[in-house]
C-alpha cells in the first residue's frame, strides 16, 4: 500500500509540481478528502500525505455545505488539521496550506458563516483560503454558487472586501516564522486498509478543545525526519512534548520503537482505545510488537492513571477511546506536568474556544477564536507562556490595542479578554511597550448621534408594493419526499403520490396559473383528475399552464413523482394564481401536503379520501446538495442567480461641533440591530473606512471624521442607530 501510494504521490503530483517550477509557479491542489475518502485507496491512494508532500503545499477544498458554523461532523470538520500537518510534516514554505473555499455553498451562504469557516480554517493551519466561484459566465450561471459579486446582483458585495481584508490580514500574521505545538500524533495512513483502526479525528477534536494543538505525522517522516532531544521530539522547527500512537492493530516496528525510545528518553507516550498487535515491517512479529507494548504501557487497562515512568521523566498513559476535554486535561497537565497552548482560569468555553500558537519575527502570536455561536459574550482569564508585552490585534478591524495583564513569571503572563460569539483576535507579544489605547470594552466617552437621511417617499412606497408582490420561483422552498427512509441519501426506486387542495374565491376570475415543478427523476402532474403535464429531468424545472383545469371553489392538485433507480430521491414545486382582481394566491410543495407509497383509484380527483395518507417530508432546501439549483428555478430572472437578501443601505449625516477636540482621541462608530446579516461596510466622507462581521458592531473611524459636517454610508443593511463615542 505504501508502494502504492508513493508512486500515485510521485507520478501525478510530482510531475505536476515539476511542470510548475520549470514555469515558475507554485503547485497547489487537493483530493477528495471528506467522509474519510482521504484513507481510501480510490480516492488518496490510501495515504493523502505521500501523495501531498510532492505539491508546495497541503491543501483540501470545503464545498457544498460540508462544514457548517456550530455543528460538528468528525467526518469533516477535521479536514483542515489534514492539510497544515502536510504542510508541517514536510516543512512546506512557510507553513502554508490552502483550502478551496466555499464552492457550492449556495447564494444563502451568509458573510457571519463565512468568517466562521475562515476562522476554523486559519485557527487550525490552513492559511492560504482560495474562494471557489469566480465565474465569469455569472450572473446567469448555476456551477456552484455563490457568486460574490454577480454581474452587480449580489447587494451583499461590499461585504467581501471586508471578508477579503480580514482573511488576508490572518494570512499575513499566520504563515512564516514557525508552529508552536505541543503534540505530535502518529496518523494512521496504511494502517487503515490491513487492519482494525480507530481515525484520528475525535481524539484530535477532544485534544484541541482541551487547547493541546496536535500536528498529524506520518510514520515515515517521524522514523526519518524527527529527532529525538532530550523530552522533545524535533521536526524542523517544530518541537513536540507528547507523541500520540493511534489505535491501530498493525503498525511499522521502527515507529513503534522509536516512541519508546523517546519515552526511555523521558518523553510522554500517549495510547487509546487500544494497542498495536502486529508488525507492518518484514522479519519483526507479533511478538516483537507485544513486547514494544510492554516497555512503554506494561500491562495497564485503559483509564487515566500513569502506566509507566522512567528515571528520565518519561511518563506513559493508555486512555479509554473518548477521553473528555477534562481527562485530557487532568493527565496532560496536572500529571504530566505539560500546559496547554493556552490556559483557561476563568470563563466557559463550552469546547468552542480554539487557539493558535506561532512565533513570528521573534514575537509570540496567538490567534484565539471563539467559535461558540449559541451563547452571548464570554469573559475569560488566561494563562500563557510567552515573554514580552501582549497587544490585541483585531484583524477584522485592523485595530491593534493594549490589553490588561498581569506577569506571574518571566515567561508566564494573565489576561483578561471578552470575546462575542464567533469573535477572534490575535494577542502579539511585544519586546517593549507601546502606547496604545486600551481595547474598547465598554466605550463611555462623548456621544454623538448619527441621523438617518429620509428616503423619497414615493420610491419608498412603491418598492413596498412591488416587494410584496409574488415571484413565481422555486427559490426558498424545499425538496420534499415520503416521509420514510432517508431521501437525500438513498432511497428504492418506486412511485410516491402527492395530493393538496387549493380553493379559488367564487368572485374571482382567473387571469393566469402556473405550476412550476421539477422531480428527481420524472413526474405527472394532474388537476382536478386530469394530466396538466409532466418532466422528467430534474436538472430542469417544467413551468405548467394549468389555468384552463381549474375552476372557482375546490380544486385538487396531485403529483405521481417516481425514481427511476434506487438513489437520491425529492420533489419540489410552487404554484401561482392570479386572479382578475389583483389577487394572488401562491404555495408550495411541503409538509402541508399528503402523501402515499401505493396508487389507489381515482387517487388524483377532488372527491378521493386521503385522511390515511401522511404528511410530505421537507428534508433539503433548494440549493443544497445533492442537487444543486435546477435550471429554471426562477423564470422571472431568466436564469439569473438570485441573492435571498435586498439591500437596505443607511444613508446619514453628523456633525462634529466646534467644542469639540479630536486631535489624539479615538472616535468609534457604534451601531445596534444589523439585520439578515450582522456586518456592515463604512463609508465616511467618500472613504472606506472598513468594517466588520459580527459583533461587536463597532468600528474606530478616527482618521475618517472631520470637524463640523460628516456624511456616513454603511451598506449593505441598515442597523436600528448609529452613534459615535469620542474618547
Amino acid at each position: 500500500m505504501d508502494a502504492f501510494a508513493e508512486a500515485w504521490g510521485r507520478t501525478m503530483y510530482g510531475g505536476i509540481t515539476e511542470w510548475c517550477h520549470k514555469h515558475n509557479v507554485e503547485s497547489i491542489g487537493h483530493w477528495i478528502e471528506h467522509s474519510w475518502c482521504y484513507l481510501t485507496p480510490w480516492f488518496c491512494a490510501g495515504n493523502m500525505f505521500q501523495v501531498l508532500k510532492y505539491t508546495d503545499m497541503g491543501g483540501i477544498d470545503m464545498v457544498c455545505s460540508q462544514i457548517l458554523p456550530g455543528k460538528r461532523d468528525l467526518s469533516m470538520d477535521l479536514m483542515p488539521k489534514l492539510a497544515s500537518s502536510i504542510s508541517h510534516a514536510y516543512g512546506k514554505k512557510d507553513d502554508r496550506a490552502m483550502c478551496e473555499m466555499f464552492g457550492a455553498y449556495g447564494q444563502n451562504l451568509t458573510y457571519p458563516d463565512m468568517k466562521w469557516l475562515t476562522d476554523l480554517m486559519q485557527v487550525w493551519g490552513v492559511n492560504f483560503l482560495i474562494p471557489h466561484s469566480f465565474n465569469p459566465r455569472s450572473p446567469r450561471d448555476l456551477d456552484c454558487p455563490p457568486f460574490f459579486y454577480n454581474g452587480g446582483h449580489e447587494p451583499r458585495w461590499p461585504l467581501y472586501r471586508v471578508w477579503a481584508d480580514y482573511n488576508s490580514r490572518l494570512s499575513l500574521m499566520l504563515t512564516g516564522g514557525y508552529h508552536v505545538c505541543p503534540v505530535a500524533f502518529l496518523f494512521v495512513g496504511s494502517s487503515n486498509n490491513v487492519g482494525a483502526v480507530t481515525p484520528p479525528e475525535q481524539m484530535t477534536r477532544t485534544m484541541q478543545e482541551a487547547l493541546f494543538d496536535c500536528d498529524w505525522i506520518p510514520y515515515d517522516v517521524f522514523e526519518q525526519n524527527t529527532k529525538l532531544h532530550e523530552k522533545t521530539i524535533q521536526l524542523y522547527q517544530e518541537r513536540y512534548r507528547i507523541l500520540v500512537v493511534p489505535p491501530v492493530e498493525v503498525i511499522p516496528y521502527e515507529t513503534l520503537a522509536k516512541a519508546r525510545d523517546f519515552f526511555d528518553q523521558g518523553g510522554v507516550v500517549i495510547g487509546y482505545h487500544f494497542l498495536p498487535s502486529k508488525s507492518a515491517t518484514l522479519g519483526r512479529t507479533s511478538a516483537d510488537i507485544a513486547g514494544l507494548c510492554q516497555t512503554i504501557w506494561g500491562t495497564a487497562k485503559p483509564g487515566l492513571g500513569v502506566c509507566q515512568t522512567n528515571t528520565n521523566g518519561g511518563r506513559s498513559y493508555f486512555l479509554p477511546e473518548n477521553p473528555s476535554t477534562k481527562d485530557i486535561q487532568q493527565v496532560l497537565t496536572a500529571d504530566a506536568g505539560i500546559h496547554p497552548t493556552l490556559e483557561v482560569l476563568e470563563g466557559q468555553t463550552d469546547n468552542w474556544l480554539y487557539v493558535l500558537h506561532r512565533i513570528k519575527a521573534e514575537r509570540d502570536v496567538f490567534f484565539l477564536c471563539n467559535q461558540d455561536i449559541q451563547h452571548g459574550t464570554k469573559s475569560f482569564r488566561f494563562r500563557l507562556t510567552a515573554a514580552g508585552v501582549p497587544e490585541c490585534w483585531d484583524a477584522m478591524r485592523n485595530e491593534i490595542t493594549a490589553v490588561p495583564y498581569r506577569r506571574t513569571g518571566e515567561k508566564s503572563v494573565e489576561i483578561d479578554l471578552s470575546l462575542e460569539p464567533s469573535e477572534s483576535v490575535l494577542l502579539v507579544f511585544q519586546d517593549k511597550e507601546r502606547k496604545l489605547p486600551l481595547r474598547p470594552d465598554h466605550l463611555t466617552g462623548q456621544i454623538i448621534e448619527v441621523v438617518r437621511d429620509q428616503p423619497d417617499q414615493s420610491q419608498t412606497a412603491a418598492a413596498a408594493k412591488e416587494k410584496d408582490k409574488i415571484i413565481l420561483s422555486l427559490h426558498n422552498g424545499s425538496w420534499v419526499w415520503y416521509p420514510q427512509g432517508e431521501a437525500e441519501v438513498e432511497t428504492a426506486a418506486g412511485t410516491k403520490y402527492f395530493r393538496s387542495p387549493v380553493h379559488v374565491p367564487d368572485d374571482a376570475r382567473i387571469t393566469s396559473a402556473r405550476f412550476l415543478i421539477t422531480a428527481d427523476n420524472a413526474f405527472i402532474l394532474y388537476v382536478n383528475g386530469k394530466e396538466a403535464g409532466r418532466g422528467q429531468d430534474w436538472t430542469t424545472a417544467v413551468s405548467i399552464d394549468i389555468a384552463a383545469l381549474l375552476q372557482p371553489g375546490a380544486n385538487q392538485l396531485a403529483i405521481a413523482a417516481t425514481n427511476t433507480v434506487a438513489s437520491p430521491a425529492g420533489l419540489t414545486g410552487m404554484y401561482l394564481i392570479e386572479l382578475d382582481n389583483g389577487r394572488q394566491l401562491a404555495g408550495r410543495i411541503d409538509q402541508n401536503w399528503k402523501t402515499a407509497s401505493q396508487i389507489f383509484d381515482n387517487w388524483s380527483s377532488p372527491d378521493f379520501d386521503d385522511r390515511d395518507w401522511l404528511p410530505a417530508r421537507p428534508f433539503a432546501k433548494l440549493g443544497m446538495p445533492p442537487w444543486g439549483t435546477p435550471v429554471g428555478s426562477d423564470p422571472a430572472t431568466n436564469g439569473l442567480t438570485v441573492s435571498p437578501i435586498q439591500a437596505d443601505i443607511f444613508e446619514g449625516r453628523f456633525t462634529i461641533p466646534d467644542e469639540i477636540s479630536l486631535a489624539g482621541r479615538q472616535v468609534y462608530l457604534v451601531m445596534e440591530e444589523l439585520n439578515p446579516e450582522e456586518a456592515a461596510q463604512v463609508t465616511l466622507n467618500g472613504r472606506s473606512a472598513g468594517g466588520f462581521i459580527g459583533r461587536p458592531f463597532r468600528l474606530e473611524v478616527s482618521p475618517y471624521v472631520q470637524p463640523g459636517a460628516n456624511q456616513i454610508t454603511i451598506a449593505p443593511f441598515a442597523p436600528r442607530s448609529v452613534r459615535l463615542i469620542i474618547e
